[in-house]
């Protein structure tokens, strides 16, 4: 006979968690309540009343203190209780919207070279995504006032842009910190990737870069297809035209305001690009100036598209356009404001140079993200349905890189997947 089955034990030890997105929430939460403390917020007051000195280390610590709170008129519990909101509701965005574009690859889900794209996946997508989840964060935040109390629609609406814009360095710093952690926990964490670690030098990188050399060119050519696509874009909303179309819907929003036209234009201007003005009148410098610009977005565009999908290219060819769609207009419209602002500055400036601070001061944070944050979905899906109706005769090359990549999930090593 049988003695009793003993009783678990009450006492057991909190387990790690397993999904590396977990990681990154919490190292993202970590970060920007960090930022919420006191002393961080008295510092960034003292820092925009120009009580401390505006060097680039004060602007990197700037991108560290929390918008919702500096920006808000909550004080107390009510202040605490906004900031938990903004937190929560910013991390069930970002991290679901993470999920979804990589849940999926064309590679077995044990395969070693699937978790590595999921980790490149992850590191692109979490930056070019953090500033969507904080405008939707921000908005349920304020969702009373935008929804209910009609006198007071059009001015929070306005309101809600400029703090948007003000929080957007914050909030791609969280992102950068969100995938670079879920990269991490998802290489180092992965037993397929244990058992058969990625190449680590450079001449390994630059092959994972370059990818299969049958499928080089048609990448190329997608990459340029994509780029056009979203100089398309840029030309469209450089000519006014988004403005126009929704002129009367901001308009209609700002109506039970007392000055609803000027509060639609301001809707208007917020969602647009900035280009210079000059003060004297000098055509030819701005047309140089655009022409520039025009360069630096198509480069980066280009380099960034292919970049992006050729680490990702083991994801679903649609979600991988659109990754890289997103990606490259984002860093397209920071290099399209960086050259028009340093234009700007250099103009300006009594002796026609850039001190070391200055050109750090176009980058933290970037002019760009604010109109990125707007025109960039919309690239991004607009790239994504370029590959929906490609003739049928990219469906060789689609085969070709698809038996690459089954090459890569069978390859005993990674060094010679890539060759």
């Amino acid at each position: 006979m049988t003695g009793p089955t003993p009783a678990p034990a009450r006492g057991r030890r909190l387990r790690a968690p397993r999904s590396p997105v977990t990681y990154a929430a919490l190292a993202v939460a970590l970060v920007h309540l960090t930022g919420a403390l006191p002393f961080q917020l008295d510092w960034a007051s003292r820092a925009a009343a120009g009580a401390t000195h505006g060097g680039a280390l004060d602007a990197l610590r700037l991108l560290t203190v929390s918008p919702v709170r500096r920006f808000s008129t909550a004080t107390g519990p009510g202040a605490l209780g906004l900031e938990a909101l903004w937190t929560g509701c910013f991390l069930f965005l970002l991290t679901a919207a993470a999920r979804a574009l990589t849940a999926r690859t064309t590679l077995p889900p044990r395969a070693p070279e699937a978790a590595v794209t999921r980790a490149y996946a992850h590191i692109a997508a979490w930056p070019v995504l953090a500033p969507v989840a904080h405008l939707l964060a921000l908005a349920l935040t304020r969702l009373p006032e935008l929804s209910f109390d009609p006198t007071l629609r059009g001015t929070t609406a306005y309101t809600l842009f400029l703090d948007v814009h003000a929080g957007l360095g914050h909030t791609v710093l969280l992102g950068l910190i969100g995938g670079f952690t879920t990269a991490t926990v998802l290489v180092t964490r992965a037993p397929e990737v244990a058992a058969d670690p990625p190449p680590s030098g450079p001449r390994d990188q630059l092959r994972r870069l370059r990818g299969p050399l049958d499928t080089l060119w048609p990448r190329l050519g997608a990459t340029l297809l994509a780029t056009a696509a979203g100089a398309l874009v840029l030309l469209l909303v450089a000519s006014g035209l988004p403005g126009h179309l929704l002129d009367p819907a901001f308009r209609f929003w700002c109506a039970p305001a007392d000055a609803a036209l000027t509060c639609g234009d301001d809707l208007v201007r917020l969602a647009g690009p900035d280009f210079p003005t000059f003060p004297g009148g000098e055509p030819l410098l701005a047309r140089f100036t655009r022409i520039y610009a025009w360069q630096a977005f198509l480069l980066l565009f280009a380099v960034t598209h292919f970049t992006v999908a050729s680490l990702t290219r083991a994801l679903p060819r649609t979600v991988r356009a659109l990754l890289a769609g997103w990606c490259g207009y984002t860093t397209g419209a920071i290099g399209f404001a960086a050259v028009t602002q340093a234009v700007v500055t250099l103009w300006d400036s009594p002796t026609r140079s850039l001190t070391s601070d200055q050109l750090l001061g176009l980058l933290l944070p970037p002019e760009g993200l604010n109109h990125a944050l707007y025109a960039a979905p919309f690239a991004a899906l607009l790239c994504a349905a370029l590959t929906r109706v490609r003739p049928r005769r990219r469906g060789k090359a689609d085969a070709s890189e698809a038996a690459a990549s089954d090459e890569d999930a069978a390859a005993p090593a990674h060094g010679n997947r890539l060759a």
